[in-house]
């Protein structure tokens, strides 16, 4: 993906190129059923060029909090992962994946001290 500034394109008739696009599919459907860890999804994320979805923007660690904060202090609850709201299923993984990150020392001091204060938040 570096080397060629993309992301494998399924429609190229390159067998490389094309085992590449499985990958990826592949990788991206782990996402979205939560089938990867929070430091695959960081590695993945730090390529220029790699998107989860055509419809969603990845976001940083950042941003995903402040919008945690700003739902949560809207609505007075946390998002589901169950939800049939998309946005809501959304900030619910997003939640579980700070949990995991976390867990796992990966946040630093400041990320920490805006996540607790979410109302509600537990980690």
């Amino acid at each position: 993906m570096t080397d060629n500034k993309k992301i494998p394109a399924k429609t190229l008739t390159d067998k490389t190129e094309k085992e590449l696009v499985r990958i990826c599919v592949s990788l991206r459907y782990k996402y979205k059923n939560n089938k990867l860890t929070a430091e695959q999804i960081t590695t993945l994320e730090a390529f220029p060029f790699w998107f989860w979805s055509k419809n969603i923007v990845t976001i940083s660690v950042d941003e995903k909090i402040t919008n945690i904060s700003k739902w949560v202090n809207k609505r007075k609850k946390l998002p589901s992962t169950a939800s049939s709201d998309e946005y809501e299923k959304y900030l619910g993984n997003a939640c579980k994946r700070l949990r995991k990150l976390y867990a796992k020392n990966k946040l630093s001091t400041e990320q920490i001290k805006n996540i607790k204060a979410i109302p509600k938040w537990h980690l």
